[in-house]
């Protein structure tokens, strides 16, 4: 029984898009903040550059945020049709409900890494790429 568990756990682990492979480097956050808005939710701002020589109007992306001892928050979708221009940047504002994302009010801004990922793809002139 314990084998079919474990078997089962690892088909589940390399299936899930949260943990399989991505490029880091497409898309670099710039800058981030988060505040409180009442008692259960938090609005998180984030800054998203670009390092694509062409457009972007389609992506399978994540933000993740990373603390010094390498506990992981998040990782937060980035909105699937979000359009960048070539090495340009976006900034979006979401807003979260607790269990989310609120230990970054907690955390002092310097213990965090922020960073993406990006799964897949897809440029201005209609070419795609994904990251396996």
């Amino acid at each position: 029984m314990r084998s079919i568990l474990l078997g089962l756990a690892l088909a589940l682990f390399g299936m899930s898009p949260a943990l399989s492979a991505c490029n880091d480097d497409l898309l670099i956050i710039s800058k981030w903040s988060i505040k409180p808005i009442d008692s259960h939710m938090n609005e998180l701002s984030f800054t998203v550059r670009s390092s694509a020589g062409k457009g972007i109007r389609m992506l399978d992306a994540q933000l993740r945020f990373t603390d010094t001892l390498g506990a992981t928050i998040g990782p937060l979708v980035i909105d699937r049709d979000v359009t960048i221009p070539a090495l340009g940047s976006f900034t979006d504002t979401r807003v979260w409900g607790p269990f989310t994302i609120e230990r970054l009010l907690k955390v002092n801004a310097e213990d965090i890494t922020a960073h993406t990922c990006v799964h897949a793809v897809v440029y201005d002139d209609g070419s795609k790429e994904s990251f396996e």
